[in-house]
């Protein structure tokens, strides 16, 4: 049996591309490069409107790292089943729509983890998917 694959949140691919934080681009490049990650259309389109907002001259090449992340990271597609879950998620548990999509997309993809940055670490959804900061040093 493989290993399930872990689904990356828009902030592990801004921080591999961008180099912002050495130590966290080195981490996240590993992520991306491993062969064990994936990501959804809505994480590709986040990480394209997170270039243009606060990379403005790496966004020149959002085509380019559209293709460069596409050809190492597999993507799952949304759907409407994806999206009425994102709604469920978001008021059971009070999060965001845009998070709640990703954890939704992290299931139909049957992900056990979800790495992020911005989501609690830890959290544990239906005794299935957890959430982990991969940037923490435990």
């Amino acid at each position: 049996m493989s290993p399930k694959p872990y689904f990356l949140d828009t902030n592990i691919l801004v921080y591999g591309y961008t180099g912002q934080d050495e130590a966290k681009s080195e981490i996240a490049n590993r992520l991306i490069l491993g062969g064990q990650s994936l990501v959804s259309a809505q994480v590709l389109n986040e990480f394209c409107n997170t270039l243009r907002r606060k990379f403005p001259a790496q966004y020149l090449r959002v085509e380019a790292a559209l293709t460069e992340l596409t050809s190492c990271l597999p993507v799952v597609p949304l759907s409407l089943s994806t999206t009425q879950s994102a709604v469920q998620l978001s008021q059971r548990f009070g999060w965001s729509f845009y998070d709640s999509l990703i954890v939704a997309a992290a299931r139909d993809a049957h992900c056990s983890v979800v790495l992020s940055e911005d989501m609690q670490h830890g959290f544990v959804v239906d005794d299935r998917l957890r959430i982990e900061n991969p940037f923490l040093i435990e």
